[in-house]
């Protein structure tokens, strides 16, 4: 640690290999930590191969996988992953199948037990409406809190070649599937799923999320106003409740600058940092933010400690009620004795 370079042989532990080829080329990996150190692994493969998911402990063991989705790989889209309290992975990506004029939102959940009787419980479910209006960018997050998921991607509303794209969100609960192996019914798989922005975009969006520590959904994107991503674009973080409401709209920039149509944003899993690009000056830089809990709506005396959906105020509010209570005590045992 003497500030020179190191071997790179000195100082890796494991190097392991965790596709295994088969004609196509691995690409776009995504990847996700759980506190066991066990990780997590998607990717897509080209040449119409399909997209795989493989678990790897700290030691770099092949514990499951890899784990094939069928499909065809849009592309154009990363493959996500996140993972629950139960060590299950839940898995969304683009899948532009032959049938399919455009690519659609597929989502799979993948046993982390390699021991598991059935390790895909529920297999590539189509998550939007085969309706050839295209829908991708897709992002998956897992609250541990009850373990339901939430889906940010983009979908088409009118069949045109740029723009008329919006963001949606989907609320997932997958206790509801018998979880035997097969496709679930996504009727019975989505709790809720609405539009969540309008008319903003004039080009195609690209979108990531994340939940924040302010247990907020972030869906940051892009937004092109012109019609080739060169020019610069407004980025923006959209703070959304677990209930699909919109409480804040955060723009962080409208210089956005990208040699290319990737998203050039991204926020931290469970923390309150977001960081991106930002052209305002002579040449791209990087821009960092903190953002709190934004808050809008109704307060009332509520219980909610266990209310996702609750503003910061209401989540004082049973806090304030327990103080009242407390104050009610003392007032009743040194009041009366003192005249009060």
């Amino acid at each position: 640690l003497d500030g020179s370079a190191v071997a790179a042989a000195t100082i890796r532990e494991v190097e392991t290999p965790i596709s295994t080829g088969g004609g196509s080329n691995a690409v776009h990996p995504r990847i996700r930590a759980v506190a066991s150190g066990d990780l997590h692994v998607v990717w897509e493969s080209t040449n119409g191969g399909p997209v795989e998911y493989m678990k790897v402990d700290t030691d770099g063991m092949l514990l499951n996988g890899p784990v094939a989705l069928g499909g065809v790989a849009s592309g154009a889209d990363l493959p996500d992953v996140d993972v629950d309290t139960n060590g299950h992975a839940h898995i969304v990506f683009g899948n532009v199948a032959p049938q399919m004029l455009e690519s659609q939102v597929y989502y799979a959940m993948v046993d982390g037990d390699p021991a598991a009787p059935i390790p895909v419980p529920i297999a590539p479910t189509l998550l939007t409406l085969d309706d050839d209006l295209r829908a991708g960018s897709a992002t998956v997050n897992v609250d541990t809190f009850d373990n339901t998921l939430y889906i940010v991607f983009t979908q088409a509303l009118i069949n045109q070649a740029n723009g008329a794209e919006e963001i949606f969100l989907a609320r997932l609960n997958p206790a509801l599937d018998d979880r035997n192996g097969d496709a679930a019914d996504p009727a019975v798989l989505k709790v809720s799923e609405q539009q969540i922005t309008a008319g903003e975009g004039l080009y195609q969006w690209r979108v990531t999320s994340h939940i924040g520590s302010d247990s907020r959904i972030h869906a940051t994107y892009i937004d092109f106003n012109q019609g080739n991503c060169s020019a610069p674009y407004s980025i923006i973080d959209r703070h959304i409740t677990f209930a699909g409401k919109t409480i804040a709209i955060n723009t962080l920039t409208t210089n956005g600058s990208a040699p290319n149509c990737d998203p050039q944003a991204r926020g931290a899993p469970g923390r309150n940092r977001i960081v991106w690009t930002d052209d305002s000056g002579s040449t791209p830089e990087i821009w960092s933010d903190t953002f709190t809990r934004a808050d809008a709506g109704d307060s009332g005396l509520t219980c909610s400690l266990r209310n996702r959906n609750a503003t910061g105020w209401q989540s004082g509010d049973l806090w304030l009620l327990f103080a009242a209570i407390a104050g009610l005590g003392v007032w009743r045992r040194y009041g009366k004795r003192y005249g009060a």
